[in-house]
This record gives structure tokens, sequence and C-alpha cells, in this order.
């Protein structure tokens, strides 16, 4: 399928329902021997040649810098990892917070060793786990404090993720930070209607807005009912490129 898709780049982020690829969580349990060969075979395929000749590049948690092949230049900040639920993979604990760094965690919540912090700045934040209070459920929240407090930090052009199928949908969120503060409070919120095939042009004021979108294919019912999205977005040069 991805092999399929008419793009140059494809940048391809795991999820909980991925666990043969999480090779941390299959070292942990050694339950069965085919586990760990199928996280090996898994691993492989996706840093291969054959995804290579694809162009599928594998993210992992951190940031990487892309040229895209229009003289522009992509920042992204990846992760695969979400709150653990139901032995899922690429899971982490609540009191454990992946996205912020020493000094910017909330009070009783604590660090993962190896993880990466969310740097305070980017073009686009690509995550399997979703951030609380936004695109994370229709009725109950079901997201992250700690992201969302790592996003009210970076503030990027454009968050995007999956993981809560029923949140399918996008809004544009703007960030009140009139006095400067480390961490902006939320203030309007706008929602962007499907209107396809018609084009919708949004105007997202870099640093005081972010359009937050899920993705999510699948509904709750694990059916491919949602539609994908088709996003442009404006993008710095790429470095030695003339305008």
């Amino acid at each position: 399928m991805l092999e399929r898709i008419p793009a140059k780049l494809k940048l391809v982020v795991a999820g909980n329902h991925d666990r043969t690829l999480d090779q941390e969580r299959e070292n942990e349990r050694q339950e069965e021997e085919n586990d760990l060969q199928e996280c090996k075979e898994g691993n492989e395929i996706m840093r291969g040649e054959l995804a290579r000749e694809a162009g599928v590049q594998y993210l992992e948690e951190g940031v990487s810098e892309w040229e895209v092949g229009n003289g522009a230049r992509l920042r992204i900040y990846s992760s695969p990892y979400t709150p653990e639920f139901c032995g899922w993979g690429w899971a982490y604990k609540r009191d454990e917070d992946r996205f912020n760094g020493e000094g910017e965690r909330a009070e009783g919540i604590k660090g993962v060793e190896g993880a990466v912090r969310i740097p305070s700045w980017g073009d686009v934040n690509g995550e399997r786990g979703v951030d609380v209070d936004m695109v994370d459920s229709r009725e109950k929240h079901a997201g992250c404090k700690s992201l969302m407090r790592a996003l009210q930090r970076a503030r990027p052009r454009l968050f995007c993720c999956g993981h809560i199928h029923e949140a399918h949908g996008a809004e544009v969120v703007e960030w009140k930070n009139e006095g400067g503060e480390k961490f902006a409070e939320m203030g309007e919120r706008r929602k962007v209607e499907d209107k396809w095939p018609e084009i919708e042009r949004l105007e997202i004021e870099y640093g005081k807005e972010t359009l937050m979108v899920n993705a999510s294919i699948m509904d709750l019912s694990y059916r491919p009912t949602n539609k994908p999205w088709f996003l442009e977005i404006d993008l710095p040069r790429a470095e030695g490129v003339e305008a």
C-alpha cells in the first residue's frame, strides 16, 4: 500500500498496534521466540532496501529534517508512543513524560531515560498518540496531558496524530501568549470542515496557531471508513536553495 502512494517522500510512524516493531517491548516479554523473530524481520523490512526504493522513511522517536523535492525543508518531531493501555506496544506510564525536559514537566511527573524532548520549534509534530482536550475524543478525553503541555510550549505549525479513532477530524487552535509565557494557554478553537473536493485555505499564524489533525482511517469498529487528509503547508526554504 505504501509503495503505491504517489509521493516521493513517505514518512511513517509506528503505533500501539505495531507491537512487532517495538523491540524494547519484545525484549522485556520474551514470551515466544517467534515474536522476537517477527520483531527482527519487521524492523528489517521498515528500514530495508525495499522501503527505501518505495520512498518510505521509517521514523522513530526524535527530530529529523527532510528536503521534500521542491526546494522546501521539513523539520518533524515523531513519536510512536502512547499512554499504556491493555498491553499494546510503544507504551509509557501515565506518570511519565517523554515530551518535556527537566524543569518543563508537571509536578509529580517523571522523565523517561532515552526519550527525546519535543523542541521549542518545528514545522510538524507527527505522533501516534494524541494530546488531551483536542482531537482526542467525542465525549470523554483520552489524550496525554504531558503531550499537551509540550504543544503549549512548542506550538508547531501542524500537529498530526491518530490513535483515538472516533476523534477523526481537524481544528485550528490559537495560543494565548501575550506575556511571553513558556506554556501558552489555549484560546479560540476553529473546527475545520470536510469540504472535499472543494479546497479550504487556512491562514495559520506560525507560533500563535497550530493546525491539529486526527487522521485516523479506522472508525471505532476498526473499519476503514474515515477519509484521509490531504494538506498543503508553507515550509521554509532548504539551505542552499535560492528564491
